[in-house]
């Protein structure tokens, strides 16, 4: 999972919610320009990482069963009771 702020990328442990790394968005000095497509897929699930709602595990279906904005395949709390489900 992932939040962003103004200045950076938060990469989130979906298992303790813990902030587990932070990149920054803010313009460094040596700059990077990006020239066509710059579309990227983590995943390959074919959804670009900006609009996927799980972009490091593939749902090329974006499920969404409980509207939280993560997508089902990254979501322990997958239902609309707010009860954590786990797998074994």
């Amino acid at each position: 999972m992932y939040s962003t702020t103004a200045n950076a990328v938060q990469i989130i442990d979906t298992a303790t919610l813990t902030v587990t790394a932070t990149i920054p968005t803010t313009p460094q000095p040596w700059g990077i320009v990006a020239t066509g497509n710059t579309a990227t897929d983590t995943d390959s699930d074919g959804v670009a990482d900006d609009q996927d709602n799980c972009p490091f595990v593939s749902n090329p279906g974006q499920e969404d069963m409980d509207n939280d904005q993560l997508g089902d395949a990254c979501d322990s709390d997958n239902d609309t009771g707010h009860i954590r489900r786990f797998q074994n």
